[in-house]
């Protein structure tokens, strides 16, 4: 069978039609290869875009390249911006992505504070984003990764102190996590102290799967 791809011919060069099917491919496996430690300092590296190729081509029967790629998280990051932006700083308080819908959703009370004080949230009412939780995942990996980078000094003096096993044990127990994934997050936070400081100031609906992708990275 010979591989096939959207083209969109714009009579000077060809550019590939990127779909919502593609989209969503694409997406897990961004979200794959950053669990397996795969986009250290925030960028993937050049194994995990081999990986994702030929993961996408095998999965959807296409020809796609590290340059196809490598331009298509540049425009899904541009778009995702618009609501993270919005929405940074307040954690999503009172508000939750709807899958099915594909809107970020909250009561009206919620929505009428956040446009007092930013009138251009009124737009993302009904304004639908696809794949917002997996992207809110590496979002906020890449920030972690960007404040590490920087030596956020803010950061640094607000964390400084080395957190208690009960401080990591009271961090650790509204993340919905089993008995047994508690224990032995507990000991890795308590070896990782720079790890639990970050994972304590991201967003609580994010925490578990950043935990995960740090316990994964550790192996």
């Amino acid at each position: 069978m010979n591989k096939q791809e959207p083209i969109v011919n714009t009579g000077k060069k060809s550019l590939l039609n990127w779909t919502e099917h593609m989209d969503a491919a694409f997406v897990d496996a961004m979200v794959q290869q950053q669990e397996k430690g795969n986009r250290p300092y925030g960028n993937f590296t050049s194994q995990a875009y081999a990986n994702m190729v030929e993961e996408i081509n095998t999965k959807l029967t296409m020809n796609l390249t590290k340059s196809h790629l490598k331009n298509r998280l540049k425009t899904l990051k541009s778009t995702f911006s618009q609501w993270y932006d919005m929405f940074n700083g307040i954690s999503l308080s009172g508000f939750s992505w709807n899958a099915d819908t594909q809107l970020i959703e909250a009561d009206e009370e919620v929505w009428d504070n956040l446009i007092k004080s930013k009138p251009d949230a009124v737009a993302l009412k009904t304004k639908k984003v696809a794949h917002f939780e997996q992207m809110l995942i590496m979002n906020a990996v890449g920030d972690v990764v960007n404040a590490m980078r920087e030596g956020n000094k803010i950061f640094e003096r607000a964390y400084h102190h080395e957190l208690t096993g009960d401080e990591i044990y009271q961090e650790l127990q509204p993340m919905g996590l089993e008995v047994h994934e508690i224990s032995g997050a507990l000991m890795y936070l308590a070896r990782n102290q720079a790890n639990a400081r970050t994972l304590f100031t991201c967003p609580m609906n994010i925490r578990k799967d950043i935990l995960k992708t740090m316990m994964g990275a550790g192996k």
